[in-house]
């Protein structure tokens, strides 16, 4: 029995990492190919992303939930589930930056530079940590890169899940109160007779 949930939770949570990663990486590439300066349009995007990221994580959950779990699921299972999702989610979205900077090497060069650029703009006054910090972006490769998308996405799964998962926990209390009375009522008939 408990093969199978581990079963299901992994092909649910595979499935549905499919679509948030195939979605996170169509929308990066989106970013990466759009100028940088349109930053209007990088902030709706990001909005977007937040917004649809939040329902996307309620809606895959409710229905590994109502799928697999049928109405059972707890704090921890939903947290779990979450968890597993975005680690899928990652790796696909870690992939396809790696092959689009295969394919694109210019594009890692662009954003070292807005990095760069940024660096400067923020860290004006501390010109040591300034340059330490332009070094280490300066020796960033396709491999770190992609890495460091993989485990910003498992960081973000970590922390976002935390708050997804609770609308879950709210069931799953309801449900204990609902068997406690329930029990109590019998205990009291059995009293009573």
């Amino acid at each position: 029995m408990m093969e199978n949930n581990m079963e299901n939770i992994t092909s649910h949570a595979m499935r549905s990492g499919l679509y948030l990663g195939v979605t996170y990486s169509i929308l990066n590439i989106f970013s990466w190919i759009t100028p940088s300066d349109n930053s209007l349009l990088h902030a709706i995007i990001s909005l977007a992303i937040c917004v649809a990221t939040f329902y996307f994580i309620y809606h895959s959950t409710r229905l590994y939930n109502e799928e697999v779990l049928q109405g059972g699921i707890t704090y921890a299972k939903a947290y779990s589930y979450g968890l597993r999702l975005f680690m899928y989610a990652g790796m696909i979205v870690a992939f396809v930056t790696y092959i689009f900077f295969k394919i694109s090497p210019d594009t890692l060069s662009v954003i070292k530079s807005d990095s760069l650029t940024m660096v400067s703009q923020l860290i004006s006054d501390n010109q040591n940590l300034s340059n330490e910090i332009k070094s280490q972006i300066d020796s960033y490769t396709i491999k770190d890169y992609t890495m460091s998308v993989l485990w910003t996405y498992i960081f973000v799964g970590i922390f976002l899940c935390l708050f997804t998962s609770i609308s879950f926990r709210k069931k799953e209390e309801v449900n204990i109160q609902e068997a406690n009375a329930t029990d109590r009522e019998n205990i009291n008939q059995k009293l009573n007779s």
